[in-house]
């Protein structure tokens, strides 16, 4: 059985004219206009493939039988097919990539700039923000000086305000002392006279107490010894026992003040 099918021989003759014409064509690809006449024969070329496909499904539903013959048959042409298509494809889908490269190249570029400005507005507002800062703490370390200007100012009166008083208190309590020495000292003179006067009046009354005493033993003495008189031949032996008697030399015997 004859495996040629009808319904591809008038596609067969536009195939061969297809294959005559594209044996032909070169295209500047580094030009718009080159790529536009590329993409157009591109889309006549895919005209082919698809014609092919209307033809197998419309024989193939004619001829069901004959799906494998029709199926091999589309295949070989479709390799002629694509062995025509391949070439531009690849050129075509190279132009792409690259208009997609530059296209993210642009992109790139634009997020990049953007970047950038963004990071000078944020170094701009940082210096800003610094320099306000700086300014702020300059501003309020004046301030901090003059208070603690002010405060030393306050703390020298106060501190001179104490030794003001520090001094009055000073010669207030020497004159106290002063006065305090002066009175003990009158005191000290005073209980000296006194204790001086004492002593003198203690000394006079021991003496006088020394001589009535010796006044009164001389009285006994007399008294005893005018008594020992009657008793003795004279008055020198009675003397003689009486100095016996008072010093202890006569036994058992004691005068009696």
């Amino acid at each position: 059985m004859s495996t040629e099918i009808v319904a591809f021989k008038e596609f067969e003759l536009g195939l061969v004219t297809l294959e005559e014409s594209n044996a032909g064509m070169e295209f500047d690809m580094t030009t718009p206009e080159g790529i536009d006449k590329c993409r157009k024969w591109y889309r006549t070329l895919r005209k082919g493939t698809n014609a092919l496909d209307k033809i197998r499904k419309e024989t193939g539903a004619d001829y069901l039988r004959l799906k494998r013959e029709v199926d091999a048959e589309a295949k070989t042409i479709q390799v002629r097919l694509d062995v025509m298509e391949m070439p531009h494809k690849i050129a075509l889908d190279d132009i792409e990539v690259a208009e997609q490269a530059e296209i993210d190249r642009i992109a790139a570029e634009a997020i990049a700039k953007a970047e950038y400005d963004e990071d000078e507005r944020l170094a701009w507002l940082e210096y800003r923000e610094r320099v306000i800062t700086e300014k702020e703490d300059a501003q309020k370390a004046v301030e901090d000086e003059a208070c603690e200007a002010a405060e030393q100012v306050k703390r020298n009166e106060e501190a001179a305000v104490v030794t003001r008083k520090a001094v009055a208190d000073a010669v207030l309590d020497t004159e106290r002392k002063a006065h305090e020495a002066k009175g003990k000292l009158a005191a000290k003179q005073l209980k000296e006279k006194t204790d001086a006067q004492a002593v003198i009046d203690e000394a006079d009354k021991v003496e006088a107490e020394r001589v009535a005493d010796v006044a009164h033993q001389t009285n006994i003495h007399l008294e005893i010894t005018e008594s020992l008189s009657g008793y003795t031949r004279n008055a020198a032996n009675a003397d003689m026992l009486m100095a016996a008697i008072v010093d202890g030399r006569v036994p058992h015997i004691k005068i009696v003040y």
